[in-house]
This record gives C-alpha cells, structure tokens and sequence, in this order.
C-alpha cells in the first residue's frame, strides 16, 4: 500500500471542497450532558412542576 502526502495546498483545497459540499453539520446534540431535545423536555417539565405549586 502506498501512502499518498498532499502538499498543503492540496490538503486545504480538498478539505475546503469537503466542508462546502459533503459535511452536513447536524448541530448541537448535546448540551451539559443532555440531548437537547431531552433539555427542552426537561425545562418544561421543571416549569410546569413550579407553577402548580403555587
């Protein structure tokens, strides 16, 4: 097997050409532990909760 090294121009164009059109970002997943969907569920949950005691 042959290993192929790329000048830094080359790597630079082949990662810039990776990130404008192959990589799609999905985001933030996480967030101080929490899945940000669960974040939101769980705040809701907590609000709720001090409302009705009240």
């Amino acid at each position: 097997m042959e290993l192929h090294l790329y000048s830094d121009e080359e790597a630079g164009r082949i990662a810039r050409n990776f990130f404008e059109n192959e990589y799609h970002d999905p985001g933030i997943q996480k967030w101080g532990g929490f899945r940000t969907g669960h974040w939101g569920a769980t705040l809701k949950t907590q609000q709720g909760s001090q409302k009705n005691s009240k």
